[in-house]
């Protein structure tokens, strides 16, 4: 009978430590998904800084360039009827 208790209190204490381990390892999971939605987060606010701050750049620069000269037509040569 002393062995039963001893064998039901060492699966008891297994499995206790089985959940203990998989709980720490599923916080560990967890603050990784974490860590990196945020330098996803982080890098797609950067990136879009930039890309506007660019585009300002263009349209400034596209409205202060001299316009552009008017393309010459070509006239054609006229031939004569026959």
């Amino acid at each position: 009978m002393a062995s039963d208790t001893q064998s039901s209190r060492e699966r008891a204490e297994a499995r206790f430590d089985r959940l203990q381990r998989q709980k720490r390892e599923g916080e560990a999971a967890s603050r990784d998904y974490e860590a990196q939605a945020k330098a996803v987060d982080d890098k797609t606010a950067r990136l879009k800084a930039l890309r506007m701050a660019k585009e300002e750049a263009e349209r400034e620069a596209a409205a202060n360039a001299p316009p552009k000269p008017a393309k010459a037509t070509r006239k054609r040569a006229s031939t004569p009827s026959s």
